[in-house]
């Protein structure tokens, strides 16, 4: 009788152990799905306020037969830091951000979802957003190239969900601006 207690006992256990790591990890996931949802509607709100021009963050001086591309790091800061403030108001009226979902949305298939117990937490605290912006040059066919300039976003926060108190640390990368360069297209051109 003792053992059959005993195993009874350690089946609820292993059971409340594995279901409690499964429903942190669908909170978790619940929980960078609204912070993401929030970002973008910050970074659409500033967007439309004033719309980025590559022009203005970027300038061309050509030559003879080569071009200087400057990156005014002045503008592109002052955008950027407009944006960052944005998004952290933004996130900061909204926290705690109430996150709800059902319990079979830990099984990861679209027909259990809506199925079970709604369950709910709270994000606590999201930090200020850290940031840094990267240039990228592509290939865009003969004589042409892409120039993107991206913003890098990090997030860091910490959510409180059953009787768990987490860190969750989140990146986004969000083009800013864009331009194709077009060059003299040769008379003669070989591919590999």
């Amino acid at each position: 009788m003792a053992f059959l207690i005993f195993v009874l006992f350690s089946v609820t256990i292993f059971i409340e152990i594995w279901l409690e790591n499964y429903l942190i990890g669908a909170f978790e996931d619940k929980a960078k799905q609204k912070i993401i949802e929030v970002t973008n509607q910050a970074i659409l709100q500033v967007l439309q306020q004033q719309k980025i021009k590559y022009n203005d963050i970027v300038k061309v001086e050509k030559g003879e037969r080569t071009s200087l591309i400057k990156i005014d790091t002045v503008v592109l800061n002052k955008e950027v830091a407009n944006l960052i403030l944005v998004i952290n108001q933004k996130v900061k009226m909204l926290t705690p951000l109430e996150i709800k979902f059902r319990l079979g949305y830990i099984f990861n298939n679209i027909f259990f979802n809506k199925f079970g117990p709604l369950l709910k937490g709270n994000v606590i605290y999201v930090s200020a957003v850290s940031y840094n912006w990267q240039s990228d040059f592509n290939s865009a066919g003969i004589n042409q190239t892409v120039h993107r300039i991206y913003l890098n976003l990090k997030f860091e926060g910490h959510f409180l969900f059953l009787r768990e108190k987490r860190k969750v640390i989140m990146f986004q990368r969000i083009p800013i601006a864009e331009n194709i360069y077009i060059g003299e297209v040769p008379n003669v051109y070989i591919s590999k």
